[in-house]
């Protein structure tokens, strides 16, 4: 799910969510003992859904490809089989056929593409 904030002019609070599905191939920097650094490169899809809430109920949807570059990734083991991660990389999402839709009949073609910064921390578990 995205954050988002409430419309300036209506006051509504629109939803966005999206599924996104990635292979990723990664080369590792360092690995061994307690710390293991990687890169990669990942190519996968993405479904996104955008509900503005408005009077009109509009509706953004789309799929497309999903391109994620790892540029550093992290693992922290604190044991044998579990770790504390944190990655920083640079996501690309391309919805091309996308489609808004509202109960007044519009239906429109749209383009759309999001290109920024991921960052995040997680717990990773070894099997």
């Amino acid at each position: 799910n995205y954050f988002t904030d409430e419309d300036t002019i209506t006051g509504d609070i629109a939803d966005a969510k999206s599924l996104d599905l990635l292979l990723m191939g990664n080369f590792h920097w360092v690995r061994g003992g307690v710390v293991d650094l990687y890169s990669g490169i990942g190519i996968g899809f993405s479904d996104f859904t955008y509900e503005s809430n408005d009077s009109k109920n509009s509706q953004f949807n789309s799929t497309g490809p999903y391109l994620r570059f790892g540029l550093m990734n992290a693992r922290f083991y604190v044991s044998k089989s579990i770790a504390l991660s944190v990655h920083f990389g640079i996501p690309y999402m391309n919805f091309n056929n996308g489609r808004i839709k509202d109960d007044w009949g519009s239906d429109y073609s749209y383009a759309l593409n999001f290109l920024g910064i991921d960052m995040g921390t997680g717990i990773v578990f070894r099997f």
